[in-house]
């Protein structure tokens, strides 16, 4: 199933407005050579694929023309599905024909629209093609096709069909965020245990700073455990929140003996909190990505809905959905 995830690594993409590519579709060659490394590369991915079929305005500044797209994707080798539509209007149109044929009617002006497609190939020389009424084709191997755009001739408006496999910017484990949690003691014998849990994403240990004889960092069933004693310790944490639509609400939570404390990240980036227990501190910082696709999708600021949310970074709400940028400290 597709995820949002994946809309956002497209419509990142669009949002850019231009897409480095030299507009052209090679074709499968007909030699032995050629045809026995093919069939090799999709024997290895005999897997149903995700692709995002979509068409409007690249590459041009200033508006468009409502430019009207009537086009068709034929598969052979290969069962088709549609999985989602995105930046449809009302009178936009996509169908399933009985022949397996794809056939779709929609308008554009200054963005674009599409169609998400799970394929299933039945062998491995699965192939499709989406062609418009505008004479703009594209073909290829589904073998072939990555996470690089497949643009068929722009026209002289700038409007553009374009095939790709449906990738997400994140990663298989979602956005991801660096923290560090750092135990200060206050005494010199003084002895602090935290067990750190992050529901929903997963934590992964990556360094260990100060730990000394006696100070101990692991990971057990998905939580990770610190002990530390005597002098200041600390541990950085990746904390993968394994999705986009619910990376700014993920908690990382800290079991401190009889205390329980949970930040999510939303509150977490470019911040840091300080938990007094027992022998010392504990503080949880968290990283300013360099990323600002990052920032925006872990602080609540970017929506993967293009319809409801047309322009998050152009209208976010710093009031509801802080932005550590500009905002350091979201809960203050």
């Amino acid at each position: 199933m597709i995820t949002q995830t994946t809309r956002f690594a497209l419509l990142a993409m669009l949002s850019v407005g231009t897409i480095a590519c030299d507009g052209t579709t090679t074709e499968a060659s007909n030699s032995g050579t050629e045809a026995n490394t093919l069939e090799a590369a999709a024997t290895a991915t005999m897997e149903p694929t995700e692709v995002a079929v979509y068409w409007g305005h690249y590459g041009t500044e200033g508006e468009a023309a409502r430019q009207e797209w009537y086009g068709s994707i034929d598969v052979q080798d290969a069962r088709a599905r549609i999985i989602d539509t995105f930046n449809f209007d009302s009178d936009d149109r996509v169908s399933a024909r009985s022949n397996g044929a794809i056939q779709f009617a929609s308008g554009t002006r200054d963005e674009a629209a599409g169609i998400y497609l799970l394929l299933d190939p039945k062998s491995p020389r699965a192939r499709f093609t989406v062609s418009t009424d505008a004479t703009q084709t594209v073909e290829i191997n589904l073998a072939e096709l990555d996470c690089t755009p497949h643009i068929a001739d722009r026209d002289d408006q700038g409007n553009a069909l374009i095939v790709q496999k449906a990738c997400a910017p994140f990663g298989e484990k979602g956005p991801a965020l660096d923290v560090q949690v750092v135990v200060v003691p206050t005494t010199d014998t003084g002895r602090i245990d935290a067990g750190i849990t992050m529901h929903g994403g997963a934590l992964e240990l990556t360094r260990r700073m100060g730990l000394e004889s006696g100070d101990r960092a692991y990971t057990r069933d998905n939580r990770v455990f610190f002990v530390s004693q005597n002098d200041t310790d600390a541990i950085q944490l990746r904390a993968h929140t394994m999705s986009v639509e619910e990376a700014s609400t993920r908690e990382i939570c800290i079991s401190l003996g009889d205390q329980d404390v949970c930040q999510s990240m939303r509150e977490t980036v470019c911040n840091e909190f300080t938990y007094e227990v027992e022998g010392g501190t504990v503080t949880l910082r968290g990283d300013c990505p360099a990323n600002t696709d990052m920032v925006d999708v872990l602080t609540g600021n970017y929506y993967p809905n293009p319809i409801k949310y047309p322009n998050p970074i152009k209208y976010p709400n710093p009031i509801k959905y802080p932005n550590p940028i500009k905002y350091p400290n979201p809960i203050k």
